[in-house]
């Protein structure tokens, strides 16, 4: 096996050098494989739309964490928020 496992499913790894050379192949040929799947479902129009909808709650769930932050007994202290203040200016 090229990279072996910490908990190897069995204690079989091949021995001969023809058995590491196709223990070899199949490896680059699974990783091919699945580097071709995740760039066709990463291109997808829906995986798409699913990145820019949860960048945009991000962003939401930030003004408002900002917007509860600022009022006057909400997340932060007054304490806090003037601290805060104090560092942006």
């Amino acid at each position: 096996m090229l990279c072996g496992l910490p908990n190897p499913l069995t204690d079989l790894s091949p021995e001969t050098d023809g058995g590491k050379v196709v223990d070899i192949v199949i490896a680059i040929w699974s990783l091919a494989l699945a580097g071709t799947i995740i760039g066709i479902v990463g291109g997808m129009s829906v995986i798409g739309e699913l990145i820019r909808s949860a960048e945009g709650f991000g962003q939401r769930v930030r003004r408002l964490g900002r917007t509860l932050s600022g009022m006057k007994g909400g997340i932060l202290d007054d304490d806090d928020a003037e601290g805060r203040e104090n560092t942006r200016g």
